[in-house]
């Protein structure tokens, strides 16, 4: 049951066994038609095993047919010697009711009418009660038990043929003895027949010649009936041979048959089984397609909903972004102006830029300026307090000439004075010369460092003086240029 069936080798062997099976047009064919047809080969292939067996019974019926003419035969001479008959009766009568009750066995089995005639036959043909009995019962058993009617009828069958064949044999035996015993019962009788023969062998036309003549023509007729049944026996033991063969031949073929229809019913099942997970699953699947179905119906509605408030979510946006946009338009609108504001802020504001710049310019040269002007004021300062000191020390030496006395005195004093006055007007020439005032004030910073020069106790405040005046004069040079 657990093995898979392969069905085409199945076909093979049934084919081989001469059980045609045509295979379906459509392999998704409807289950229905598969069991027909799959019934339909069953059916011919019992149909044709019951042939062999009808024709197996037919050669069995006419071996006892007969072993029933070997009777009547010995019947006749033992009835002509006026002795009794060999029992050969019961046993034709047991192999007459072991053929009817193959018969109807097979007639059961097949499921027909027959069976019940045969079984009916085989119980009032038979003298014995237990061929009758034991033929019913196979009958019954067969139509009981359908599914067992194929071993239940090769079983019968081979019990029928062994016992057909025993009780041929059986009547070898009796045939035998009674050829046998009819020679010994008939050799008192020709001898006491053939010693008044010698005393009337002369009168030919005595009821006892005659007699003797019917005698002999019966004992050459009954010596031909034997060896004719003899030859019959050993035909009818052939024939037994054969039968027994064609019974194994049958047998092997129900065997297989049985093998062939049990591998069928296997795959049957397992179709039946695969058919049933098969409606199973499409039962499965019609439920969860309907489960989806309404899930998805479920979720179409929630969708449509869901729908219905995004478009009224950007109806909204819609409007708002409508709103937007004249918003938009009119900051558009007020940033255009404020760019043009912005680009005339940015040239103004390059302007200013430009002033800024000029302006610094112009602080820088005040700036400048200033500075120019602070260094003027310094010097002049310094200058003026140079002045103040030669005037001291003018003063001083005035006081000091005047406060002399003596002609050597003044004429040293006059000397000096003329010197002075000579290099004054030299100095007054060169501050009077037309000029720069900066050629001016060079003129009177030479003055003032010669006058520095004839200083002798401010030695060292005067070199820092030269170095300072000098400083200074170069800067203020430097600016003027």
């Amino acid at each position: 049951m657990g093995d898979k069936v392969d069905l085409l080798q199945l076909k093979a062997r049934l084919e081989k066994l001469g059980v045609h099976i045509d295979a379906p047009a459509v392999y998704n064919a409807s289950p229905k038609h598969e069991k027909r047809s799959e019934a339909a080969g069953l059916k011919g292939a019992d149909t044709s095993w019951e042939s062999h067996l009808d024709r197996s019974s037919h050669e069995v019926a006419q071996l006892l047919d007969r072993c029933n003419r070997v009777h009547q035969a010995l019947n006749k001479s033992a009835d002509t010697d006026g002795e009794e008959p060999p029992a050969t009766k019961p046993i034709a009568n047991k192999a007459a009711a072991a053929v009817a009750a193959a018969r109807a066995a097979a007639a059961a089995a097949a499921g027909t009418k027959h069976s019940r005639t045969a079984a009916r036959s085989a119980s009032s043909s038979s003298s014995s009660a237990a061929a009758a009995a034991t033929a019913v019962a196979a009958a019954a058993a067969a139509r009981a038990s359908p599914s067992k009617d194929s071993k239940l009828l090769v079983r019968a069958a081979q019990r029928l043929l062994r016992n057909a064949q025993a009780e041929a044999e059986q009547v070898d035996r009796a045939l035998t003895v009674a050829a046998a015993a009819v020679p010994e019962r008939q050799a008192p009788a020709a001898a006491a027949i053939k010693k008044p023969s010698a005393a009337v062998s002369a009168d030919r036309g005595s009821p006892l010649a005659t007699v003797l003549a019917q005698y002999k023509e019966a004992q050459a007729a009954w010596a031909q009936d034997k060896a004719k049944l003899r030859r019959e026996a050993v035909s009818c033991r052939k024939q037994a041979g054969k039968l027994e063969l064609e019974l194994a031949k049958l047998q092997r073929l129900h065997q297989h048959k049985t093998l062939d229809v049990s591998s069928l019913r296997a795959a049957l099942k397992g179709r039946d089984l695969l058919l049933e997970e098969a409606q199973a699953r499409s039962r499965q699947l019609e439920e969860a397609l309907a489960k989806s179905q309404e899930v998805a119906a479920e979720k179409l509605c929630s969708l449509a909903a869901e729908r219905d408030d995004l478009q009224a979510l950007l109806l909204a946006t819609l409007q708002r972004l409508e709103g937007v946009e004249a918003v938009v338009a009119a900051a558009d609108a007020t940033s255009a102006a404020m760019e043009e504001k912005v680009r005339v802020l940015e040239g103004e504001r390059h302007a200013a830029l430009e002033l800024a710049a000029a302006s610094k310019a112009e602080v820088v040269q005040l700036q400048e300026a200033q500075r120019r002007l602070q260094w003027q004021s310094q010097l002049l300062e310094k200058m003026s307090e140079v002045q103040l000191r030669r005037n001291k020390r003018k003063s001083a030496a005035i006081k000091e000439l005047l406060s002399t006395a003596g002609t050597g005195e003044h004429s040293s004093g006059g000397a000096a004075a003329g010197k002075h006055s000579s290099s004054s007007p030299k100095a007054q020439g060169k501050h009077r010369s037309p000029g720069n005032p900066s050629q001016v004030l060079q003129g009177l910073l030479d003055e003032l460092l010669a006058t520095d020069d004839d200083e002798d106790g401010d030695g060292s405040a005067g070199a820092a003086g030269r170095g300072g005046f000098a400083d200074d004069s170069t800067l203020f040079s430097e600016s003027v240029q």
